[in-house]
C-alpha cells in the first residue's frame, strides 16, 4: 500500500488513549470546546462495552510544516504536543470522551455499574457519572461502598502504577479487600481486568487515515463533508482559528452582541444555535468581505477576507466588520419587505450577499429619482435570481460577475441617471425567467428548502396579502409571530389526501403552484375537503361576504374562479395548476426584467 494512499484501518480503545497520553495524536487549534455532557459521555462508553457501531474518526498525518496546529485535548494542557504525528479531525468529542472518564476525577467520576460485582461473568447494567462533592460522591469513593453497590470507577482502569509498581485497580481491589478479604480482592482484580480488558480496551475503533501529502485546503474539505461531531465545524471555524487564531473568541462575542440586539433581524434568519447561528453569521461576513474587497467569494480568499474584517480603526475597533454587520442588516430588511421575512421563506441567499456588499454604493445616490432607480435595479435583480437558473451553477464567479457589473451600474446612475454597462444576470438567452410551463413541471412545494417553491411564496407574501378567515395582513411583524409559535402553514388549496385518491402523482400535488400561506387555525379549517367546500364553510360561518373571500384569496394569485369551480377533482386541480401558472408567470415577468432606465 502506498504511504499516500487514503486508507481505513482500526485500532484498539488502548491505543487511542495511549496515543493521546504521550501526545502522538492531539486535536487541531480550529477545533471548539469539549461540549459533551455527562450523559453523552456515558453513552458512548456504554456502547463500547455493548458492542455497538461507535463511529469513525477522522485522522490527518501531520506534514511538514503542519497542516494545522495541534492543541491538546480539553484539561490535558500539560501532555507535551511538539512531536505530534497525527491529527484528530473528526472524533474529538469521542476520544476526549474516553480521556475524561479514565483520568479526569477532580470535578467527577465516571462508574461502571455492573449487575453482581461478586459474578464470574461480569455484565454492565449502565455507565454513570457522579459528582465527587455530593454525598453520593463522597460515599462511592470508598472501595467498601462502592463495591457493596456494585460499583467500579473507572479511573483505575489505567496502566500507570504506583511507587510500589501496583495498578490502580490493584490498590482499589486492595481498599476492598479490608472488608471482604485477601483472596477474594484478588479474584475481583482478575475478573475486573479480564472483563475490561475484553470489553472495553480491545474493542476496535475504525478511523480514516489520510496521509500527510493531502493539503490543508483538501483535507478541510473533506472534514466538513464528513464531520459527524455534535458541534459542527465549518469553513469559519476552521479560517478563524487558523489565520487570526488570536481574534477567535472577539469575533465570535462581536457577532454574538450583533444578533443579539434586541432591534437585530439576524435573529429571524439563523438557527436558534449559536453553535450554527456564530459561523453561519461568519460565513456571511467572509462572503461580503470577498466582494467588498473585488474578490469572488471562494473559500481560498477567505484568508485576505479576514484580514480585512479585523483591519484595526484608530479607536482599536474593527470599522469595515461594525460596516458589513450594518450591511446584511441593511439587505434583511429589503429581503423582508419582499416576502422572505424569516429564513424558512428565503429563496436564496447568493443574491443576498450580493445586495449586502452593493449597500455602500446605493446609499452614496441621494437624489429621489435616482434612489428609485437603484431599487427598482436591484429589486429586479434579486427577483431574476430566485426566477431564473442565473445561480445554479458556479455561484461564486457569477456572484463576483453580479456585483461588479451592478457596482458599476449604480456608479453610473449616480453619475448620469441611468446605466449603460450590461448585466449578466439579466442576459435572457443565458437565464431565461419560468415560464407557465416551467412552473408546472419544476414549482417544489413552497414548505420545502428548494429555491422556486419559496420564491411563489415570497413573491406572494411581498404583496402582504390577508389571511383568508382572520383577514388579518400577513405583514413581515404578524407572519414572524406565526414563525416563532410554529402557527405559519404551508396549505395545500387542493388537499393532499384528496388528490391522492384520485391517482394524482405526489411529485404533481407537491406543485408550488398548490401551496399557499396561512395562519395555522385557518389551514385546519381545510383539511381534507375540497376547495369549493370550505371556501363554501368561510363564507357561511366567519361573516364576510363572498366579494370579501374572493379578494382574500386572489391577494394570494389565487384563481379564485377556478378553485371554487365544482366537478371531477382531477380535472378541476389540473385547469388550476394551469391557470394559477399563468397569473405567475407575467408576475415572474414584471418583477424580473430589467427596467427600461437601463
Amino acid at each position: 500500500m502506498s504511504k499516500d494512499e487514503v486508507r481505513y484501518e482500526r485500532r484498539t480503545v488502548r491505543e487511542w488513549v495511549r496515543k493521546a497520553q504521550c501526545g502522538e495524536i492531539a486535536i487541531t487549534d480550529f477545533q471548539r470546546s469539549f461540549v459533551w455532557g455527562n450523559d453523552k459521555t456515558a453513552n458512548y462508553v456504554k456502547a463500547i462495552f455493548d458492542g455497538k457501531p461507535v463511529g469513525l474518526y477522522l485522522i490527518l498525518e501531520k506534514g511538514n510544516p503542519p497542516q494545522f496546529q495541534p492543541r491538546s485535548f480539553y484539561k490535558m494542557d500539560d501532555i507535551p504536543i511538539e512531536n505530534v504525528e497525527e491529527l484528530l479531525l473528526d472524533g474529538q468529542q469521542r476520544l476526549t470522551s474516553l480521556l475524561q472518564v479514565l483520568y479526569m476525577r477532580h470535578e467527577r467520576r465516571f462508574f461502571i455499574k455492573v449487575r453482581d460485582l461478586n459474578a464470574d461473568e461480569l455484565k454492565v447494567d449502565d455507565i454513570v457519572a457522579i459528582d465527587v462533592g455530593t454525598a453520593r460522591g463522597k460515599s462511592l469513593n470508598t472501595e467498601r461502598v462502592a463495591f457493596a453497590d456494585n460499583h467500579i470507577p473507572m479511573d483505575v482502569l489505567t496502566d500507570e502504577t504506583d511507587a510500589d509498581g501496583l495498578t490502580a485497580l490493584a490498590r482499589w481491589c486492595s481498599g476492598v479487600g479490608k472488608s471482604v478479604g485477601a483472596v477474594k480482592s484478588r479474584v475481583l482484580e482478575s475478573n475486573v481486568e479480564k472483563f475490561v480488558r475484553r470489553a472495553f480496551f480491545d474493542r476496535d475503533i475504525w478511523y480514516c487515515w489520510l496521509p500527510a501529502s493531502i493539503d490543508r485546503s483538501t483535507a478541510t474539505q473533506i472534514f466538513v463533508e464528513t464531520n459527524t461531531s455534535s458541534v459542527k465545524i465549518k469553513r469559519f471555524d476552521i479560517e478563524v482559528a487558523s489565520a487570526r487564531g488570536e481574534y477567535d473568541e472577539d469575533l465570535r462575542n462581536t457577532i454574538r452582541g450583533a444578533y443579539e440586539r434586541p432591534e437585530s433581524v439576524l435573529r429571524h434568519y439563523f438557527k436558534e444555535d449559536p453553535e450554527e447561528w456564530i459561523p453561519d453569521i461568519g460565513e456571511w461576513l467572509f462572503r461580503v468581505a470577498c466582494l467588498r474587497t473585488d474578490k469572488a467569494p471562494r473559500e481560498t480568499n477567505y484568508d485576505e477576507a479576514l484580514n480585512y474584517l479585523l483591519t484595526e480603526g484608530t479607536n482599536g475597533n474593527f470599522p469595515y466588520l461594525d460596516e458589513i454587520f450594518d450591511d446584511l442588516e441593511w439587505v434583511l430588511k429589503r429581503v423582508a419587505g419582499l416576502g422572505a421575512a424569516t429564513r424558512r421563506m428565503v429563496p436564496s441567499w447568493p443574491p443576498i450577499h450580493v445586495l449586502a456588499a452593493l449597500r455602500q454604493s446605493s446609499e452614496r445616490i441621494k437624489d429621489p429619482v435616482k434612489i428609485d432607480t437603484v431599487r427598482r435595479l436591484l429589486d429586479a435583480y434579486y427577483w431574476r435570481c430566485l426566477f431564473s437558473n442565473r445561480h445554479d451553477v458556479q455561484a461564486n464567479d457569477r456572484l463576483y460577475d453580479d456585483f461588479r457589473s451592478l457596482r458599476s451600474a449604480l456608479k453610473e446612475i449616480e453619475e448620469q441617471g441611468n446605466w449603460t454597462s450590461p448585466q449578466p444576470a439579466f442576459e435572457e438567452k443565458e437565464h431565461p425567467l419560468y415560464t407557465d410551463d416551467g412552473l408546472l413541471r419544476h414549482a417544489s412545494w413552497i414548505g420545502a428548502t428548494a429555491r422556486l417553491g419559496r420564491a411563489l411564496a415570497s413573491a406572494v407574501m411581498s404583496l402582504v396579502p390577508r389571511d383568508w378567515v382572520t383577514g388579518e395582513k400577513l405583514t413581515i411583524g404578524r407572519i414572524r409571530e406565526l414563525e416563532r409559535e410554529g402557527k405559519l402553514d404551508r396549505h395545500h388549496i387542493f388537499p393532499r389526501d384528496l388528490l391522492k385518491k384520485e391517482g394524482v402523482s405526489q411529485e404533481r400535488i407537491q406543485n408550488g403552484l398548490n401551496g399557499v400561506i396561512l395562519d395555522a387555525r385557518t389551514n385546519r379549517r381545510f383539511a381534507r375537503r375540497p376547495p369549493d367546500q370550505y371556501l363554501g364553510d368561510v363564507v357561511q360561518d366567519s361573516n364576510i361576504t363572498l366579494t370579501e373571500l374572493r379578494q382574500r384569496v386572489e391577494e394570494h394569485r389565487v384563481p379564485y374562479e377556478e378553485m371554487a369551480k365544482q366537478g371531477p377533482i382531477r380535472g378541476r386541480y389540473d385547469a388550476f395548476l394551469k391557470k394559477r401558472a399563468e397569473l405567475f408567470a407575467a408576475e415572474i415577468r414584471r418583477r424580473g426584467t430589467l427596467p427600461s432606465d437601463g
